[in-house]
């Protein structure tokens, strides 16, 4: 019972001679048993079936799994553990240094907004790295603790950037990486509340500056067009309103390519000429459509004429459940008016000199 954009993952258990598929991290059960041990003459491959017109996007390990499943190993194997311990928190660190510039409190609880998956990483400094640690990066989280509730001045806040980039360069030439602590940290950088935008447009703007500025063009431009393509498929797989308050919906991410793209020609130029900018655009522009059993967890009151009182669920409660549906499907479609305003409105530098001409 899958519909277009679900994510569905794949597991196979040597042990137990069994194969087992999940929909969106729900388990699907068991699809096949006593599968035979493959030898030094023989071997399983994935592959996929497909009707005519569909088309799907495969993750072996190349990226972290929007749903992970306890105790299974990809077969691509990830970065090494150091790696996934440091960068989070070095991109926590530059989250809470944008914060402080922009004015907000750099106290921010990894539960706000983390992607779909948690990452208990993101807030504390990794216990791990205590061993293979430099002066510079002890430093670093003093420094940004001395700042967290005070002014900071740009000759500051270049010198802790500096310093925390010098770190976490190398480890954004990752896509695994970008996924895992980059873009979880600029969700968290963003403000949910509409009546705020200007700030929240402020907060990335900050953000991205830092990008541009203290990474290599062709790193910048790399690492951003990642960002842009992981939220436009989290977009696509991510239902406007969440199911449960753990998982992010696609007017999180929605919003968060508005305060991107809007006002920042850089943005929109590097999107723009993106090999993938077509596929990009039609994923921030799709719906995801709920099957019967994504109902039930969207609106799991239901009340109709006649029916039985019962006290879980009533008239009010059931117009209620339906309005926040109809709301949230009413933002993602003002953001996605806006997006498209954004594109209209630029105009490239080429098409502009060949106008003056």
């Amino acid at each position: 019972p899958w519909v277009a954009g679900d994510v569905i993952g794949c597991t196979l258990d040597m042990d137990r001679g069994e194969i087992s598929f999940y929909r969106n991290g729900e388990s699907l059960g068991v699809a096949f048993d006593n599968v035979k041990k493959s030898d030094k003459s023989s071997a399983y491959f994935p592959a996929v079936s497909l009707s005519h017109g569909e088309r799907c996007e495969v993750n072996f390990g190349a990226l972290p799994f929007m749903y992970p499943v306890d105790g299974v190993m990809p077969l691509q194997q990830p970065p090494p553990a150091a790696v996934l311990a440091r960068a989070p928190y070095l991109t926590d660190c530059v989250g809470r240094l944008v914060r402080v510039m922009s004015g907000k409190d750099a106290d921010v609880s990894d539960s706000n907004i983390s992607g779909s998956e948690p990452n208990p990483n993101c807030s504390n400094r990794p216990s791990d790295l205590s061993g293979t640690s430099t002066r510079a990066e002890e430093s670093l989280q003093a420094e940004t603790a001395a700042h967290s509730h005070s002014h900071i001045t740009e000759e500051d806040s270049a010198l802790v950037a500096g310093a925390l980039f010098a770190h976490l360069r190398p480890l954004l030439k990752s896509h695994y990486v970008i996924h895992f602590a980059l873009l979880p940290t600029m969700l968290r950088v963003m403000v949910h509340d509409v009546s705020d935008f200007a700030h929240v447009s402020t907060a990335l703007k900050r953000f991205t500056d830092l990008l541009f500025l203290l990474l290599e063009p062709n790193e910048a431009t790399d690492c951003l067009q990642e960002v842009m393509r992981a939220l436009a498929w989290r977009c696509r797989v991510s239902f406007c309103l969440p199911p449960t308050d753990r998982q992010v919906g696609a007017h999180d991410y929605l919003s968060m390519v508005v305060a991107l793209v809007t006002g920042d020609e850089r943005m929109i130029s590097l999107w723009v000429k993106m090999p993938l900018f077509n596929e990009t655009l039609e994923a921030l522009m799709s719906r995801k459509q709920p099957n019967k059993y994504d109902l039930t967890a969207l609106m799991p009151l239901v009340w109709w004429h006649g029916a039985t009182a019962d006290e879980s669920c009533s008239e009010d409660k059931m117009r209620a459940a339906c309005g926040a549906l109809s709301d949230a499907m009413s933002r993602c479609e003002h953001l996605q008016a806006q997006i498209c305003a954004a594109l209209m409105c630029y105009t490239p530098p080429e098409t502009r000199s060949e106008g003056v001409a």
